[in-house]
């Protein structure tokens, strides 16, 4: 399974997923939830933001900042990328 079959359940481009492996935040992502793309690629570096936090469904912004700081930008990827999962579960089952 190529990069399309994995971004296309994610309702991203396989360019936006490239970028985000990469660890590069895309327009797309962003906006997949709901925040810029300034406050993104904050998170994929190590700080979140409120707007981030509240994206993911984390609390507190410090709990999001944290995991993203312990996991590095992988794990800080890793979230997005199941964040992405469960809304696009969440849309189906709609």
């Amino acid at each position: 399974m190529g990069l399309v079959g994995i971004s296309s359940p994610l309702g991203i481009t396989s360019k936006s997923l490239e970028s985000l492996l990469a660890g590069v935040a895309t327009v797309g992502v962003a906006s997949k939830l709901g925040v810029n793309t300034t406050r993104l690629q904050e998170f994929l570096d190590g700080k979140a933001s409120v707007g981030v936090t509240q994206a993911l469904g984390i609390n507190l912004s410090g709990n999001a900042t944290y995991l993203a700081q312990v996991n590095g930008t992988a794990g800080a990827i890793g979230l997005v990328i199941g964040f992405l999962l469960g809304q696009a579960k969440a849309s189906k089952a709609s």
